[in-house]
């Protein structure tokens, strides 16, 4: 996996994310995949987690009083969990998406399959 890939993805995505919403934000890490040569669901996956730290590492610069009180809220909700668990969560769920979307991104480049006679 180049370099190439996980940039031009994680900026897809977070541009994605930024701009439509949360849920595109899986346009980045098809990217990636389609533009991976080998193991496209670990550039999906590096890809999506990249832009979605970058975004939690933003907002916790910002605003780190209303960021650690918003995860201290969600992990109450979750049945009382510490806060540093919701951006492992969140992350988590980043690293699935991008994995899934790596792949479909990587299943979707044209193969070089000969014909049949």
């Amino acid at each position: 996996m180049g370099r190439i890939p996980l940039i031009v993805g994680a900026a897809a995505s977070l541009a994605a994310h930024l701009f439509l919403g949360w849920t595109y934000s899986v346009v980045g890490p098809l990217l990636a995949g389609l533009m991976a040569g080998k193991r496209p669901g670990v550039a999906g996956l590096s890809a999506q987690v990249l832009a979605w730290g970058t975004l939690m590492a933003w907002n916790v610069a910002v605003a780190p009083q209303e960021s650690l009180n918003m995860m201290e809220t969600l992990g109450s909700l979750l049945g009382g969990m510490p806060a540093f668990v919701t951006p492992l969560l969140t992350l988590l769920m980043a690293a699935l998406t991008g994995l899934a979307a790596g792949w479909l991104g990587g299943s979707l480049k044209r193969r070089n399959v000969p014909d049949k006679p």
